[in-house]
């Protein structure tokens, strides 16, 4: 500071300052940093202060000996310098791994594996002593080896060697052989032997490929394996014994069969069995053979030691014990009064069911006049056996009647005898024969009851009628049995014709001997039906047998242009002969037309898709109906492929299609079959293609269906459980019993079953004019919708596929066997229509079983061939259908239903007793069983027998019928008087069948008028594909007939229950608010007009169960007057046309129908479907409660179980009959037509 004389005062700084470093961090222990470093200076100065002092440094360069220097500055301006040497290093040491040895091809080693490690540092330098040392890998596995160093920084670097594969241990080997033994220490078949190699480690390098032994003896195979890092398994070896050659046996006969190959006493057969291979495990013991009968297959078979069995034998036996039946039957007759007149012949009748006859008397004259003149013969058969038969002859002089009955004795059959309905039956037996070895057993059930023998006689004259038979009474019974002498005058209506006179025959059982009855007759009046007729007279049933029946006629005049003849059944000698192929229709022979290029969206061919259902089998089978478009000529011209590749199949034509005539045009349905071994998988798809794709012809080999390598066995099954109520916790339960299944039948079905895309087979045609559901339920049938619903739900019950276990009681769990009434409308038919309609295979599978087991069941010989045998007690023919079990047969080929089928069409064509009269124009007799649905179940039998054998005659034969019924439902009075004769009161034309009550079995007076419309349904399937097939529209004019008669006669409303009314004039109104007593149109079981115009009515209170029926016979007439063309003509009531009056009615119908559908689906029926508080009153009795109640049972109330079929057999086709007219039903409204 300066003084005031200007002079300098204070003190002088001569002292440098002071400045440190510091480096942060510190360098370690080597000197080195390996991480940036921060210089800070540290400046002070005591005197003057610091001026300046170096701002802290941040040093990132590598490097060593970097030196770092700052100067410090006092106020003074003295300065001092410090400095700092720094080494940073940040590089980690770079390392290397090696190892030794080097890995092989497959990248394994199967020894110790070194690996030594290498390390560099540029900067420090590495620290001693850091790095890894070398590493000996010797453990199996796949390793990686790690090494480090450390550079004197401090830095650390690794390296990783992967990839080091050990594998030390040997692979394992076994062998495996298959088949398994068959037997012990024997296989009998090719042997594969597998070498089952395994490597937990490297894996398998090498493993021995199979080796196939195929000759019998002894075997030795041996192997080993390598695995990838070098290792060898032991050998292993194994050794085995082949035995493929069957042994054989054979059989001796003691005692040997006589020259003819017979013997007629029991047979011992010895087994010498040999096997030169494993040797003999089993040889049959000695068989004793004592039942009679030809050809008896020896059954026995050895088995050696590998399990072969030996072919089977080829040897058979014959025994018969029972000699022969030799019957005597004198020509002529004697009379009623055992005489004769001239001289006798004595035929001697031989038969012998068992080894046939060997020899057998010749004929005897007798001419001498005498009393008890005796005859004898002997009858042997070729198996040694022999009887005698005799008789005696009384010849005194004088002419004679000659007996009428062609087979007296019935030893050929029921000699023309028929039963009235099911209320009586006649069936020849050979139990307990009054004479010779047969005779005629009769029961009958009700009072009026009876049974007839029938003699045609029109325009004869005659005197006396004198009939007689042998009787014994089986059973004792309070009834009596009217043994009569008959004659229906011709001409003559009740009750002056038919007259009679008849004997009683009452009492206990036992022999009545011979009963005789004669007639005195107006020689003058002309006759025409000569009877013998017997009938019950009183409530208790008879059962009785009956032989040596004779009618003897004393002719005055014979017939004009006939000499007299024996008995018909019910036909009279001018129906059609069963022997002789009906007359063709006028429109043939005609010339078929060419058939045009295929047509339609099947054009090319179909997919079917396959799946398997059961295991097993060699062969896939399945039938192809060929869709109506499609014109196929020949089978030859099929291809099947599967993803495009042809596979080598074998085809044959089911079914052909055919022109007007019956004459074949082409393909209807083929069968497909092929190796099983194409079934890669549970499902596939095979493409089958009409003609114009490449691969191999078709072969013809074709394995029949019930081979087990195409079909398995298939039980019909119910689950069932039995139930009781049980208070759980405070809650009431439904409790159940362990479940059981119950086996109602068994049947087949195939192994793989086939489908088609859906609408395939409603196109095809096959089950009539069908659509697919989603069709069904489409807008333009919104009203009808319903009966497809119905379908599939009533069906589903029927099958008791429900979702809950059914109820055990009888008519919950209802045994389709015993309780056989539920094939009367063909449920064959009825599944198929479901599954048709709805792909759902469900419904296939229960039609192959249901199909199956109805095949069976029709008789295939003796006299009642073509009669369903499920029905025990009586044949009866209108259980016999043929339109299931054809669709079956076109879906599967079975044979057994061909044969089924043809049994059933021939049955028909020769049906004496409603068939072959009709054919020649007119119903059999005033008391002849004539029905409806005998009518359509016939025109079905005989219409699908042509289509399943491609026979005309059967087509002529339906077109024989269907001229009878088109003037029987067309003609006047005159013809009505010509079609059903004898008749007491002639009934006026009424469009439709009409007959008396006698003639449909609902009473004896034969002066009530009778049709009963609903039955009219059954005939329609038939009609349509005969009129498709001939162009024969007159069926048209048949349909329309039936639904006038359903809308003016035959149909009533039905409220709170039946009344006596109209469809055009109702008594009471249509008021939904009725509920379930909502009015409902009904058709009448039975009506008809009398002959004074006033309509008889015989409908029942379960009348509306047939308004499904209904709708299908409206719904035909519909589709009728659309192809006449007087759809809007003729009106009628309110009605602008007859087409809106038969729609109304069939709106009417319709609503009926799903009214009923709605009453028999019992949902409460649901076990499901209880409460606790709902179950509570059925505590105190259980059993009681849930019987009542129905609970478990089928929720559809199909009782009786027929229903199922009569509801859907027919009226499913309704929407393609309304379809092809072009008519909707988009919403139900009946109710159109008030009082």
């Amino acid at each position: 500071m300066l003084t005031a004389g200007g002079s300098l005062a204070g003190s002088i700084d001569t002292t440098p300052p002071t400045i440190a470093v510091v480096a942060t961090p510190a360098a370690n222990a080597n000197g080195w940093n390996r991480t940036n470093v921060t210089v800070k200076f540290v400046c002070s100065d005591a005197e003057s202060g610091i001026k300046t002092c170096p701002k802290a440094q941040v040093i990132t360069t590598e490097g060593a000996n970097q030196t770092i220097s700052g100067t410090a500055t006092d106020k003074s301006g003295n300065t001092a310098t410090a400095s700092i040497t720094l080494n940073i290093d940040r590089t980690a040491p770079v390392m290397n791994a090696t190892r030794s040895p080097d890995a092989n091809a497959e990248g394994w080693v199967n020894g110790p594996v070194v690996v030594s490690f290498s390390a560099t540092d540029a900067l420090s330098g590495l620290a001693p002593g850091t790095l890894t040392a070398p590493i000996t890998y010797s453990t199996t596995g796949k390793l990686t080896a790690v090494g480090h160093a450390t550079d004197l920084a401090g830095n650390v670097g690794a390296v990783k060697l992967a990839g080091i594969n050990i594998d030390t241990r040997n692979p394992s080997i076994r062998i495996t052989l298959s088949p398994a033994p068959s037997g012990p220490g024997y296989r009998n078949a090719p042997v594969t032997a597998h070498f089952n190699c395994a490597d937990g480690a490297s894996g398998i390098a090498t493993c021995p490929a199979d080796q196939l032994f195929a000759t019998d003896g002894v075997h030795t195979v041996s192997g080993f394996a390598t695995d990838k890092a070098g290792n060898s398994s032991p050998t292993v070896t194994k050794s085995f014994s082949i035995d493929q050659t069957p042994p054989a046996i054979a059989a001796t006969l003691s005692p040997a069969p006589n020259t003819n190959g017979w013997n007629n006493g029991p047979v011992t057969v010895y087994f010498t069995c040999t096997d030169t291979g494993s040797h003999i495990a089993t040889c049959p013991a000695n068989q004793v053979f004592a039942t009679e009968g030809a050809n008896q297959p020896i059954v026995a078979a050895a088995t050696d030691r590998a399990g072969n069995s030996s072919a089977p034998l080829t040897q058979s036996l014959s025994i018969d014990q029972t000699p022969p039946t030799v019957v005597v039957a004198l020509s002529p007759a004697p009379d009623v009064s055992g005489l004769n007149h001239g001289p006798v012949t004595a035929h001697f009748t031989c038969t012998d069911a068992g080894s046939g006859i060997a020899s057998c008397p010749a004929d005897q004259v007798i001419a001498t006049e005498g009393a008890n003149q005796p005859i004898t013969g002997t009858a042997t058969d070729l198996a040694g056996n022999s009887s005698m038969a005799a008789a005696t002859v009384s010849i005194v002089s004088g002419p004679s009647a000659p007996n009428l009955v062609e087979d007296p004795g019935f030893e050929s059959g029921v000699s023309s005898f028929y039963a009235q309905d099911a209320t009586s039956h006649v069936a020849q037996t050979d139990v307990s024969p009054l004479e010779g070895s047969h005779s005629l057993h009769v029961d009958t059930n009700a009072w009026g009851s009876y049974i007839w023998w029938d003699h045609g006689f029109q325009g004869g004259l005659a005197s006396r009628l004198s009939v007689s038979g042998h009787v014994r009474f089986d059973i004792a019974s309070s009834s009596r049995l009217k043994f009569c002498a008959m004659v229906y005058i011709a001409g003559v209506n009740w009750p002056d014709s038919p007259v009679s006179s008849c004997a009683d025959v009452t009492g206990a059982a036992g022999d009545k001997g011979v009963v005789n009855a004669s007639l005195d007759i107006d020689p003058t009046k002309p006759l025409e039906h000569v009877h013998i007729f017997m009938s019950q007279e009183g409530s208790e049933p008879l059962n009785f047998t009956l032989d040596s029946v004779s009618a003897n006629l004393d002719v005055v005049a014979d017939p004009p242009g006939d000499g007299g003849g024996g008995g018909g059944g019910g036909g009279d000698d001018n129906d059609p002969p069963d022997d002789n192929p009906p007359p063709a229709p006028p429109w043939c022979p005609s010339t078929s037309e060419v058939p045009g290029p295929s047509t339609g969206p099947f054009a090319d061919g179909v997919t079917v898709h396959l799946t398997r259902t059961f295991a097993g089998g060699n062969r896939i089978s399945f039938g192809v109906p060929v869709p109506p478009g499609v014109n196929l000529a020949d089978v030859n011209d099929v291809r099947v492929l599967r993803s495009g590749t042809p596979l080598d199949v074998s085809a044959r034509e089911l079914l052909a299609r055919h022109d007007r005539c019956g004459v074949r045009t082409g393909v209807s349905v083929l069968q497909i079959q092929f190796d099983a071994s194409e079934m890669t998988s549970n499902e596939i798809d095979v493409d089958v293609v009409w003609q114009g794709a490449l691969g191999p012809v078709p072969g013809t080999t074709v394995v029949p269906y019930i081979n087990d390598d195409v079909s398995a066995a298939a039980a019909e099954t119910v689950e069932t459980t039995v139930r009781t109520i049980a208070s759980v916790g405070g809650v009431n339960k439904l409790v159940e019993a362990p479940h059981e299944t119950k086996t109602l039948f068994t049947a087949r079905e195939p192994r793989v079953l086939a489908t088609f895309p859906d609408g395939y087979l409603a196109a095809t045609g096959i089950l009539g004019p069908q659509v697919t559901r989603a069709e069904a339920h489409q807008p333009q049938f919104g009203g009808l919708a319903f009966l497809s619903d119905a379908l599939v739900d009533f069906s589903l019950s029927s099958m008791y596929d429900l979702g809950y276990a059914i109820n055990p009681d009888p008519e919950s769990a209802v045994d389709p066997v015993a309780n056989y009434e539920g094939w009367l409308y063909d449920r064959c038919t009825t599944y198929l229509t479901a599954f048709v309609h709805t792909n759902d295979t469900r419904f296939l599978r229960e039609a192959h079983r249901n199909c199956q087991y109805y095949a069976s069941k029709i008789n295939l010989t003796g006299p009642d061939a073509g009669v369903f045998s499920g029905k025990p007690d009586y044949p009866d023919p209108k259980y016999s259908h043929l339109r299931g079990l054809y669709a079956y047969y076109a879906l599967t080929g079975d044979e057994l239903a061909l044969d089924a089928g043809k049994a059933i069409a021939d049955m028909w064509f020769h049906e004496p007793g409603f068939v072959k009269p009709y054919r020649a124009g007119h119903i059999g007799a005033p008391n002849s069983l004539w029905t409806e649905r005998l009518l359509g179940t016939s025109f079905e039998g005989l219409y699908y027998g042509h289509r399943l054998t491609g026979d005309a005659k059967y087509l002529n034969a339906f077109y024989q019928m269907f001229e009878t019924g088109y003037r029987h439902i067309t003609g006047d009075a005159a013809a009505l008087a010509q079609i059903n004769p004898g008749i007491p009161i002639p009934f006026p034309p009424q469009n439709c069948f009409i007959h008396t009550i006698l003639q449909h079995a609902e009473g004896n007076d034969g002066n009530d008028p009778w049709c009963s419309i609903w039955m009219s349904e059954l005939m329609i399937d038939a009609l349509v594909h005969y009129e498709d097939q001939t162009g024969d529209t007159r069926a048209d004019e048949v349909f329309v007939r039936l639904a006038r008669y359903l809308r003016d006669v035959g149909s009533s409303y039905f409220g709170y229950g039946p009344v006596d009314d109209t469809f055009l004039h109702p008594s009471i109104p249509y008021d939904p608010a009725d509920g379930e007593n909502t009015r409902r149109l009904v058709p009448l079981y039975g009506s008809g007009l009398g002959p004074d115009l006033v309509r008889r009515n015989f409908g029942e209170y379960d009348d509306i169960q047939h308004c499904t029926d209904a709708t299908a016979l409206t719904a035909v007439a519909l589709r009728a007057l659309k192809r006449q063309g007087t759809y809007d003509l003729n009106p009628i009531g309110p009605f602008a046309s007859e087409g809106e009056s038969f729609l109304a009615m069939h709106h009417e119908f319709a609503a009926c129908a799903k009214q009923t559908f709605g009453d028999e689906w019992r949902p409460r029926r649901d076990p499901r479907e209880w409460t606790s508080s709902q179950l509570a009153p059925g505590l105190g009795d259980p059993a009681t409660f849930i019987r009542q109640n129905k609970i478990g049972w089928p929720i559809g109330n199909l009782s009786p179980q027929r229903k199922l079929s009569w509801w859907f057999n027919m009226s499913m086709l309704q929407f393609g009959l309304l379809n092809d007219a072009g008519i909707t039903v988009p919403v139900l409204t009946p109710g159109i037509i008030q009082p």
